[in-house]
């Protein structure tokens, strides 16, 4: 019977070199360090939706040490890969989404610290005038420390942000060396 509605034709022009050297009698040729022919995953063809299997082809040896035939096990990782696929999606999505408030937040800070500096200038301009009534000077004095706690919040909002987005970085990236 015919693989070839079954298996891809790359993977069959592969296994037909592999009958040449199995007929030639060098199957040990084949043979990976785990005393395998072959050992890998092929999606199946003839199924719309796709099925893959994960096997693991080995030699049967006779006593006198001839191959007697070849012995296979085989394990469907359709669902597997169905969920590796959803995995890599999910993270994309992630990323995608990190960014995204990454920029607002970039966004929210430059909109909150370009007025508030301005307003802050302003107060401090104010405060140097003369003839400004004490009760005006303490109103001033209000406003300046909680323009100052703002800008201070969203600098902390800011700094914790990147610190947020370094830790990920250094899960993903190797440890920088000390220097000697």
């Amino acid at each position: 019977r015919s693989l070839a509605p079954v298996f891809p034709a790359e993977e069959l022009a592969a296994s037909d070199t592999a009958v040449e050297v199995i007929r030639a009698g060098r199957w040990r040729e084949l043979l990976d360090d785990r005393g395998c022919v072959f050992r890998g995953e092929q999606r199946l063809l003839g199924y719309p939706e796709g099925r893959w299997l994960f096997t693991i082809m080995f030699p049967i040896v006779g006593s006198d040490g001839a191959l007697a035939g070849f012995g296979a096990i085989c394990e469907e990782t359709t669902e597997r890969k169905r969920l590796e696929a959803q995995l890599v999606d999910a993270v994309a999505r992630a990323e995608d989404a990190n960014t995204a408030k990454s920029r607002f937040l970039a966004r929210v800070r430059h909109e909150l610290l370009h007025p508030l500096h301005a307003l802050l200038g302003f107060t401090e301009l104010l405060a140097a005038m003369d003839g400004l009534p004490s009760e005006g000077r303490e109103y001033l004095q209000h406003v300046d420390t909680a323009g100052r706690r703002l800008a201070a919040t969203v600098s902390d909002q800011q700094q914790q942000s990147h610190v947020g987005r370094s830790a990920q970085t250094k899960t993903q990236a190797p440890p920088e060396q000390a220097p000697v």
